[in-house]
């Protein structure tokens, strides 16, 4: 894809993104487009994007006033993935935690909106994964208040037991996130296993747009992009590695899909 054609692709997603089309198709397109870019230019567009989506996002909050929950909720998730498409992950996390938490506040007069606590508990371990000790405690603890909940409703024995054996898993979740929060060098290497995070993701996603060609360029491309990627991507925490292995997997099957 030429540098115009690219241009044109970025501008396209912002015009969509004034004119409220908050779907799937604007989410292709700022893919599309990111994933034609070299490093210095998605970098410097990178830059750009959040500042366009982090200003976009207040005013259309503002605006949404009054709506229905499900829009509401429609717009977090269009944020949230935009912002995890451009590598902002601290952005992408504050969205789906505001979805969460709003679900939550609501949820009392709809019982649908309810999150449950492996919601929570699956949103504490991604903030660890990437880099946001504070935000996985804050989501454990409220992943502990709804199996509270639950053990309230729950009077078999086999299902209470259940429930004790995942707070056990949340409470230790919850420990490792204050440790690291109140450990400086645990922080630091978290942040840096959040950017090796984002290479890798970028490399997943290029592979997988390539995989839709079986060309003799799509297998010269696939090789120059192996011989390329530094191993050093691939973080040394247990729970990272399984992400990056399940990826792997998808990426080396033998008809993988363009899109997850």
């Amino acid at each position: 894809m030429s540098e115009s054609m690219i241009t044109d692709q970025t501008y396209l997603f912002l015009n969509r993104v004034q004119d409220r089309r908050f779907d799937e198709e604007s989410l292709r397109i700022l893919e599309l487009s990111l994933v034609a870019m070299n490093a210095k230019s998605f970098y410097e567009v990178r830059s750009r994007l959040r500042d366009f989506l982090k200003s976009e996002s207040v005013a259309i909050f503002g605006e949404l006033t009054g709506e229905s929950m499900v829009a509401k909720l429609s717009v977090l998730e269009f944020f949230a993935r935009a912002f995890a498409l451009i590598g902002d992950m601290e952005s992408c996390l504050a969205m789906r935690y505001e979805a969460l938490n709003l679900r939550e506040l609501k949820s009392p007069s709809c019982l649908w909106l309810r999150v449950s606590h492996s919601e929570w508990t699956k949103f504490a371990v991604q903030s660890m994964e990437n880099g946001f000790p504070s935000i996985a405690g804050k989501a454990s603890e409220n992943a502990l208040l709804s199996l509270k909940k639950d053990s309230l409703d729950e009077p078999k024995l086999e299902d209470y037991s259940e429930i004790l054996n995942a707070a056990e898993k949340v409470r230790r979740l919850r420990d490792s996130a204050a440790s690291l929060t109140s450990s400086h060098s645990g922080t630091f290497i978290y942040k840096v296993c959040s950017l090796k995070f984002i290479a890798w993701n970028r490399v997943l996603t290029e592979f997988r747009l390539l995989s839709s060609s079986h060309s003799h360029s799509f297998c010269v491309k696939k090789n120059l992009l192996l011989n390329s990627l530094n191993l050093s991507f691939i973080p040394t925490f247990p729970f990272l590695q399984c992400s990056v292995k399940s990826d792997m997997g998808e990426l080396f099957a033998p008809k993988p899909s363009l899109y997850m």
